[in-house]
């Protein structure tokens, strides 16, 4: 699957099933070979009709074959018995880039399927636990 193959199963798993990018990506990347290509048959399909969104009045039939429905993930639900678990909290903060990196960013982001901020992130964990050593 390429890069723009990935890209319309993205984007046909968040306007189709109303899943938030980062989701999309988990239920994709959660998938094996051949469901991936049963996905990318269904978004390719979608693609030809016109993106109909669900909801629009633009679909009369499902888009995927009853023989292969994919299931989302089950989400984590808290206990109500438990402890509430606190959320790790984030804190915007803006930088400059050259854009030469800011580029080389944006293409590893495509190639990988996860965001440009969560490979910032993991730039930056991983510097400060080497300079903690």
């Amino acid at each position: 699957m390429n890069i723009s193959d990935r890209n319309l199963c993205f984007e046909f798993l968040m306007r189709v099933t109303n899943r938030t990018k980062e989701e999309a990506q988990q239920f994709l990347f959660t998938l094996g070979k051949p469901a991936r290509a049963g996905l990318l048959k269904d978004a390719k399909e979608w693609k030809s009709m016109g993106y109909p969104v669900r909801g629009a009045g633009a679909v009369t039939a499902p888009v995927t074959d009853p023989e292969r429905v994919f299931e989302t993930p089950a989400r984590s639900t808290p206990d109500v018995e438990g402890p509430a678990r606190k959320k790790a909290k984030k804190v915007l903060f803006s930088l400059l880039l050259p854009p030469a990196e800011l580029e080389a960013l944006r293409t590893l982001s495509d190639e990988t399927g996860e965001t440009v901020s969560s490979h910032v992130r993991q730039a930056i964990r991983t510097y400060l636990k080497g300079a903690q050593q």
